[in-house]
């Protein structure tokens, strides 16, 4: 301040004073900002990161439960039509195996397994057929039953179709699944 007189002059220094704390100002406020700009890129990034991870995992998570779901609902299926095919197999040996109760083999097969001191019976079965083949005294005829039942107390003989199919039944189901669905 040289001069005090001078108002042109004193206001250019003044000027100029200002002028350079504004720029040392606007210097700051600009790396503070591009600061804080880097700050909240570094930030942005790694919340975007976290973000695709997060979305990635839980498609993951999607997927595979969707797959799992898939999976059991095909097996499922698998199994309804495996079922269905097991029983029309089932079904056609059943009525394959009628035929047989009638034959000289059912008759051997029985008279084997009958202990030969039966005393006090009542016979069951489909047909008279089995009363003459198999010399049975007590007799009763009944067509619910396929084959002969022979009650002698506290005994029961059962050689009937449904008991008899029962008794092979897993292992009929073993079998029939080996053929139709065993891979090779």
């Amino acid at each position: 301040m040289k001069s005090f007189g001078d108002l042109e002059q004193l206001k250019k220094i003044i000027e100029e004073k200002y002028s350079q704390e504004f720029d040392e100002i606007a210097k700051t406020t600009k790396e503070y900002t591009t600061e804080i700009e880097k700050e909240y890129k570094v930030r942005l990034e790694k919340e975007q990161e976290k973000i695709m991870s997060e979305t990635v995992a839980e498609a993951e998570r999607v997927k595979v439960k969707t797959l799992i779901e898939k999976k059991l609902e095909a097996k499922h299926q698998f199994e309804t039509v495996r079922e269905t095919y097991l029983q029309g197999v089932l079904e056609s040996v059943r009525k394959k195996a009628i035929n047989m109760f009638h034959s000289s083999h059912y008759i051997k097969f029985v008279k084997s397994a009958l202990p030969k001191d039966l005393k006090s019976y009542t016979a069951l079965g489909d047909d008279t057929f089995y009363k003459k083949h198999l010399k049975l005294k007590n007799f009763v005829v009944d067509k619910s039953v396929i084959g002969v039942k022979i009650i002698a107390p506290p005994v029961v003989y059962d050689y009937t179709l449904e008991t008899l199919l029962q008794a092979k039944n897993e292992k009929m189901r073993e079998l029939i699944n080996k053929i139709l669905f065993e891979q090779k």
